[in-house]
């Protein structure tokens, strides 16, 4: 069901230890190919999670892991039903470019 990312025409999929780590995430194009419409947004690389408190740990312990990046589509409610429904290989999910922090995702 999931299709890959695309960077520069290639697949892109590395193992999550070999993404660098001054990217935090990357911008994206996902283009209907039956309609020609195209959405852009921005997807971080990592996510927050916090640890619970342990009999060994006495404070809440917060660590980065990785994000759903690889199978996420969109927020837009129209991709994410048509998705659902199976039609997931009429978009091209395309990487533009990468940030190396939020605010430079913003930016970009």
């Amino acid at each position: 069901m999931s299709q890959e990312w695309l960077l520069e025409g290639k697949p892109y999929n590395p193992d999550y230890e070999d993404i660098p780590p001054e990217y935090i995430g990357f911008v994206y194009k996902i283009t209907d190919n039956e309609t020609g419409e195209m959405y852009i947004g921005q997807k971080r690389f990592h996510k927050t999670k916090t640890l619970p408190i342990t009999k060994s740990r006495k404070r809440r312990k917060r660590t980065l892991v990785e994000s759903d990046w690889r199978a996420y589509y969109s927020s837009s409610s129209v991709i994410k039903e048509n998705v659902e429904s199976g039609c997931s290989d009429r978009y091209t999910r395309e990487i533009l470019r990468f940030g190396y922090s939020k605010g430079d995702l913003n930016y970009l």
